[in-house]
């Protein structure tokens, strides 16, 4: 990728410059190779195999798919489709995802996008429909893999792989330590890039403090912190749905404006709630 091209990418961003875990993985996916990125969450992952897919970008035939990016979660995908729309390539892109129109999808996937992004359900649900082909598929990823392990899709990320008779390169990430590669993937040697105790934010000015409370004042204490933190974004997070609901009556109960983001929403009131949250029309968001 040509440095001009590099820095138009990270302007469309504002970033100044890539991490030392990108730069990495950037030069390890300019030569043919599988690859698996462990680091944490936060890190800078989506950026850092995005523009590993758009170096190869150039290579592939337009009008079909070449590159297929598998996330466990709407939200993730829908996360890695935002920064590929702001990085301002050209390209086609198009996500699929539980909860959103089929028919909706059927239609944006009549004229193939040069990059496919979804969940395995219903990636592989299109697949059976005949609404897309994978079969030009050359550049798999399979972000946080791991976790589509833990939730019950590996059914449907084995079927994925049989749909993809050109894959030449598939790239793993994660940010889990333990890993049990599963034995559907292609065979051949992984290169590991083990990134899993980098932090590329300073941690001055940052401060962890605990509240000590008890029972008997759990709710009391708690509303008097959120009034201290007084304007700023927040983000309160809560162990079960059961509780997040009950935060939310608390701070109701005292005219505080919130979102609430759990499973039982649906999906677009968690997009709502999101997006609210992101241009501060809730500045805090119990989740």
């Amino acid at each position: 990728m040509r440095p001009e091209q590099l820095h138009r990418y990270l302007k469309h961003l504002q970033i100044d410059a890539l991490n030392e875990m990108q730069q990495a993985f950037l030069e390890a996916a300019q030569t043919p190779q599988h690859l698996l990125l462990q680091a944490p969450t936060g890190t800078g992952k989506t950026l850092a195999f995005l523009l590993g897919l758009l170096e190869h970008f150039p290579e592939l035939p337009l009008g079909q798919v070449g590159g297929l990016i598998v996330a466990p979660a709407r939200e993730l995908a829908l996360q890695i489709t935002t920064v590929f729309q702001n990085l301002k390539t050209g390209y086609k892109v198009t996500c699929c995802y539980g909860g959103q129109s089929f028919e909706l999808e059927r239609n944006r996937l009549q004229e193939a996008p040069l990059l496919l992004i979804g969940t395995p359900g219903r990636l592989l649900d299109h697949v059976r429909q005949g609404t897309v082909d994978l079969s030009t598929v050359q550049y798999l990823v399979l972000d946080e893999f791991d976790k589509s392990l833990e939730l019950g899709f590996e059914r449907e990320m084995k079927a994925l792989l049989e749909a993809l008779p050109q894959l030449q390169h598939h790239w793993l990430t994660s940010a889990t330590q333990a890993i049990d590669l599963p034995e559907f993937l292609p065979q051949g040697p992984l290169k590991t890039l083990d990134y899993r105790h980098f932090n590329p934010n300073s941690s001055e000015g940052l401060r962890l403090c605990a509240l000590l409370t008890h029972s008997s004042r759990r709710q009391m204490d708690f509303l008097k912190l959120v009034q201290w933190v007084g304007r700023e974004s927040t983000l309160i997070f809560c162990n079960q749905k059961a509780t997040v609901e009950r935060v939310s009556e608390w701070l109701a109960a005292i005219d505080v404006e919130h979102g609430t983001f759990h499973g039982d929403l649906t999906q677009p009131e968690r997009e709502l709630a999101l997006l609210r949250f992101r241009h501060q029309t809730h500045r805090i968001l119990v989740a």
